[in-house]
């Protein structure tokens, strides 16, 4: 009888796969059972400890990439390159340069090695996308550009094939004079898959360009959605599992390769307050990339005093959002950026096992976690040391 039991339960469960129901995982404030933690072992330090320009990487927007074999790609979109390294931290090459050339850059913004080992490099100015692709000795192959006030790709994050793009995508509409904002999951034709988070603000004024307190206004009007928790999150599992969340509340879900929803993640926690240092704080990585995506004739408008007042008219609400940001490990664990303190630059990290279940919690760098990928068992990332960007490979483990 316990068998046939177990035989109907068994049933049960296949036939609500089958059927596509999702399931949902309620974790409560602690851990249940035993608890696990991640643990970052700095393992390889690349910097500028001589003048040689292949170790200089001056723009706030620098990120890492890896291959299988543990190179290492530096994007550098300052002097529009890609810096590479093998795996002992030895320069091999730059690839492309500043103009207009095959395999030159205008506008790049990003470069991911994607699991196959071909690459793809994203550039984006204004109306204009650029979608540069490499085969797998990383040579340039061909591009495809994409021109349109529609639909305004400014970010990128590739899955690790290269099928879904994660990005904030502006779509401008001349008549009604309002920019709807997309957080999204694009295909590689950059038609949006799936929708997050859609809102809608102003457009810009060109004729108020050279005015700082126009920036501040336009910033601080964008920021209020942003301070609404108007913030979507994307990871990329490996496996080809995609994790999305929204800012404002703690539930992941979890989608299949389709994009499909198979999971969702739930976790009970108290509220976090959030301090006027700590907001205050906020102003210097804000300040980051919204200057490393600006042109060299705007900088004396847009300020970091500028964007402080924007800060500051935006209102953000004295409790932090439950949820900072998503990163996959390539196990199959979830890391939700839970707590982050701007001040000290550190974020509290939950840990969720392949099955969704909460397991543990770290602490590391905010700034570090932002630029961090997982691959070949490290983390790699670009740091601020010494005011200079750095490329840091860290030994990473579950224990």
């Amino acid at each position: 009888m316990k068998i046939q039991w177990k035989i109907v339960c068994f049933l049960l469960i296949s036939g609500s796969v089958l059927a596509g129901e999702v399931q949902t995982v309620n974790n409560g404030k602690t851990v249940s059972g035993k608890t696990e933690t991640l643990e970052f072992v700095e393992d390889l330090v690349i910097g500028p400890e001589t003048e040689e320009d292949h170790l200089i990487w001056a723009s706030f927007l620098t990120t890492v990439d890896a291959d299988s074999k543990g190179n290492m790609f530096v994007c550098d979109p300052g002097e529009n390159r890609v810096v590479e390294f093998d795996s002992e931290g030895k320069f091999v090459r730059s690839i492309g340069r500043k103009g207009e050339g095959p395999g030159e850059f205008l506008n790049l913004k990003s470069f991911q090695v994607l699991d196959n080992g071909t690459a793809i490099a994203f550039e984006q100015a204004q109306i204009l996308t650029t979608l540069n692709y490499y085969d797998k000795a990383l040579n340039y192959r061909d591009k495809k550009v994409h021109q349109s006030f529609e639909l305004i790709p400014t970010t990128a994050l590739f899955s690790r094939n290269g099928e879904w793009i994660s990005s904030t995508v502006a779509s401008v509409n001349m008549t009604t004079q309002m920019t709807a904002i997309h957080y999204a999951i694009l295909n590689q034709d950059l038609e949006i898959k799936k929708d997050l988070i859609v809102y809608e603000t102003p457009n810009f004024n060109p004729q108020r360009l050279m005015e700082s307190e126009y920036w501040s206004e336009y910033l601080a009007g964008n920021m209020k959605q942003t301070s609404k928790g108007l913030l979507a999150f994307v990871a990329f599992g490996k496996d080809g599992s995609v994790y999305t969340a929204k800012a404002d509340r703690y539930e992941i879900q979890k989608l299949d390769s389709k994009l499909n929803p198979v999971q969702v993640i739930k976790k009970a926690y108290d509220p976090i307050p959030m301090t006027k240092e700590q907001i205050d704080a906020m102003v210097e990585p804000i300040s980051e990339r919204i200057l490393g995506n600006l042109p060299a004739q705007l900088q004396s408008v847009v300020t970091e005093k500028t964007i402080a007042k924007a800060v500051k008219m935006a209102e953000f609400p004295p409790v932090h959002f439950p949820i900072s940001n998503l990163l996959a490990l390539e196990n199959g664990y979830l890391l939700v950026l839970h707590e982050v303190d701007m001040v000290k630059d550190i974020a509290k990290v939950d840990i969720f096992n392949p099955a969704g279940v909460y397991v543990g919690s770290c602490e590391h760098g905010f700034r570090s976690l932002e630029k961090m990928v997982f691959k070949n068992g490290y983390a790699y990332t670009i740091e601020n040391r010494d005011d200079d960007n750095t490329l840091v490979r860290y030994k990473i483990n579950i224990k």
